[in-house]
């Protein structure tokens, strides 16, 4: 599984992944992952894994905003605090899945917060969003 991470990140020579720690999330417990010599600081980017058996769902990319691991860690915890589904007609444990976690929801409020500030994921505020739903 971590394979498959590692090949969505851009190349840099290094394949290899190490745990950088886990963030409480209203999904439970995200591992965080690095490449293997890469160091904290501009340029650097945190993977996130995160598996649930029933219903079966798993979320994970990088995170390369911002600059430093605290920074990223925040986002991260962010992103997945504000995940929500739209619609699951097809799947009626998913939208319990995320009913059940949406009191758990922590605040970003007071994050810190990247460098750039078009990055609806670290915002305060909702994102602005185009178009009908």
């Amino acid at each position: 599984m971590t394979a498959g991470l590692a090949d969505r990140m851009p190349p840099d020579g290094a394949r290899e992944l190490e745990a950088t720690g886990v963030i409480d999330t209203k999904f439970g417990s995200v591992t965080l992952l690095h490449h293997a010599g890469s160091e904290d600081g501009v340029g650097g980017c945190l993977g996130f894994l995160r598996r649930i058996d029933d219903p079966a769902l798993r979320i994970s990319g990088w995170s390369c905003a911002g600059n430093n691991y605290a920074v990223r860690r925040a986002i991260i915890g962010c992103l997945f605090d504000r995940l929500t589904v739209l619609a699951s007609a097809d799947d009626p444990e998913l939208v319990e899945l995320f009913a059940h976690a949406e009191p758990k929801r922590g605040s970003c409020a007071g994050a810190p917060r990247p460098d750039r500030s078009a990055d609806w994921v670290s915002r305060a505020e909702p994102p602005q969003l185009h178009g009908a739903l």
